[in-house]
């Protein structure tokens, strides 16, 4: 294994050498560079940015400068790379292609910890961080897809609350998973080399989970192993210190099977990828938007409307919590189903446990299918009574409304009758199609929002939708059809930019997902008619035109 890793190592040497003749083909060249090869670039390249220190954890521990301070020198010059931008696209792939680079991560966890701790997080060449309170997330480093070759240690511990690591194993497969590397090698450290942070070890099948997501990676190139004495820093320093040494790997069997499906071309589905979507069809259906970011907030946290804050109780400016989520130890029985069903499924996108993800999303698709259905219904009726009066002389005209029915002739008594009765119906029609949009809630639920009933009711109501619906009844009492249209179209449009918005949501759902893989009966409906109602043009006539009066017989 170690010779074709190797051999695989010497390759992109040798395809970069044939195939860089062309990276900076149509940028402006500087005349220094015509006058020195590219052979001989490519050699100075290595002699400045190759360095075997960056593949060797024993090295990468902490080295004591001269001022007292902890660093770790690796000897390269990167400031080639910041020369010229020729320069930069011919050493950076050197860099990144040429080197093999060590990263430590923890095995266990998915989540984006913003909890810092040093027994978890140790440094190495692509994060050179050291006991920094705020360490980047390996989702914030680009060059992480730019490298070809891993060198990989995990550890298996289970890990504390106070012990939230921040490189994981998992965060490091999203990052590179849409990458193509040389080569990786795993390297799982067995029970009692390290000192240990921890008290128990993971299911090593759980472990290596994340390993799932590659795919095309090179046969003899991907490798899963124990991790030696020499390969682990901070190690014991003798067989001697260590009673006993177990294994963390998993069955040959398995091994054997996580190695052919990173190798293969195989389809992978990314729970993280598929979560977004789910959210934002979620979202859709709340109104309140600190209501709707919370939906995306982790059990026991609140949202706050101050930038960059978080706070466990409440809102700071009404001291008034949440009624859709219980902050406490009790979120899971006192919360909304929806709330409790989008954390779940969060948890397993981030752990990327794929079967547990769509189980928690079937039970989101099938809670929100029945107001989908009623907003989709409500939406039609609505629309089909519009289109039935936006025509000449009707409610909806779009010249302007005119006196109703004159034209056959009935009096002003009976016309006034006819519009009092037209406009009283699409009051009630819009009503409905509020309503529908009102989200479905558990007893618990509407307990909680009853106690501060107008307060939240101050929440929800916008004048474009509530303010215009209150408009309505006082205009159909006045009589005004002209101002009536107007708060009609008002209330209207701001309904269906929310049912647009559910729309759109919903044909994203199943966009990571396996072709017939849905494992739900939902119907995204891609081909739902979702356009607008226009206002500005009436209604055609269909069918044949009455004769006129002169031709009849």
């Amino acid at each position: 294994m170690a010779d074709q890793i190797a051999t695989a190592q010497n390759q992109p040497e040798q395809a970069f050498n044939s195939a860089s003749n062309t990276p900076t083909d149509h940028l402006q060249t500087c005349s220094f560079f015509e006058k020195l090869p590219l052979e001989v670039r490519n050699e100075i390249y290595k002699l400045l940015l190759v360095n075997c220190m960056l593949g060797q954890s024993d090295l990468c521990y902490y080295a004591i400068d001269e001022d007292g301070s902890r660093v770790v020198k690796y000897g390269l010059s990167i400031s080639i790379l910041s020369t010229c931008r020729q320069a930069y696209n011919e050493a950076s792939k050197i860099l990144y292609e040429c080197n093999t680079f060590y990263i430590y991560c923890t095995g266990n966890h998915g989540y984006e910890y913003r909890v810092y701790n040093q027994s978890f997080n140790s440094i190495c060449p692509i994060m050179r961080w050291d006991h920094s309170p705020h360490p980047r997330n390996l989702s914030t480093l680009p060059t992480l897809a730019k490298v070809k070759h891993w060198k990989i240690l995990v550890n298996s511990y289970k890990v504390f609350p106070e012990q939230y690591p921040c490189q994981t194993l998992i965060s490091f497969c999203k990052s590179i998973h849409h990458s193509l590397p040389f080569t990786l090698d795993v390297l799982l450290i067995p029970a009692g080399i390290q000192e240990q942070p921890g008290t128990s070890f993971e299911d090593p099948e759980v472990v290596l989970r994340p390993l799932t997501l590659l795919r095309r990676l090179r046969e003899g190139t991907f490798s899963v192993r124990d991790a030696s004495f020499e390969e682990v820093h901070g190690s014991q320093t003798s067989h001697s210190h260590v009673a006993t040494i177990t294994s963390q790997l998993p069955s040959a069997s398995s091994l054997h099977s996580l190695i052919q499906l990173g190798t293969s071309h195989e389809p992978v589905e990314i729970a993280s990828e598929m979560y977004p979507g789910l959210l934002r069809y979620a979202q859709s259906f709340e109104r309140y938007i600190p209501f709707k970011l919370a939906t995306d907030l982790p059990m026991t946290e609140e949202f706050t409307s101050t930038p960059g804050k978080r706070c466990r109780r409440g809102y700071p400016e009404r001291n008034l919590p949440n009624p859709f989520r219980d902050t406490s130890f009790a979120f899971l029985e006192k919360s909304h189903p929806l709330e409790v069903a989008l954390s779940l499924a969060k948890k397993a996108s981030e752990s990327q446990d794929i079967d547990r993800f769509k189980f928690y999303r079937g039970q989101i698709l099938d809670y929100l299918e029945p107001q989908y259905q009623r907003v989709m219904s409500a939406s039609s009726i609505v629309v089909d009574f519009i289109k039935d009066h936006k025509r000449t002389g009707a409610l909806f005209d779009a010249e302007g409304v005119t006196c109703m029915c004159a034209e056959v002739g009935w009096g002003q008594a009976e016309s006034h009758y006819l519009c009092q009765y037209v406009v009283a119906e699409a009051a009630v029609l819009l009503d409905h199609y509020a309503s529908s949009f009102q989200r479905d809630m558990p007893f618990q639920i509407q307990v909680n929002f009853k106690k501060q009933q107008k307060l939240f009711n101050g929440f929800y109501f916008q004048r474009d939708r509530e303010g215009a619906l209150a408009d309505l009844n006082r205009l159909i009492e006045m009589g005004a059809c002209d101002d009536f249209v107007s708060a009609f179209r008002c209330a209207f449009d701001h309904m269906e930019t929310q049912r647009r918005e559910i729309r759109d949501a919903r044909k994203g759902l199943f966009a990571f997902d396996f072709v017939n893989d849905c494992q739900t009966e939902i119907d995204p409906e891609p081909n739902r008619c979702d356009d607008f109602v226009d206002f500005s043009v009436n209604e055609p006539i269909c069918g044949v035109d009455p004769p006129h009066p002169q031709e009849q017989w």
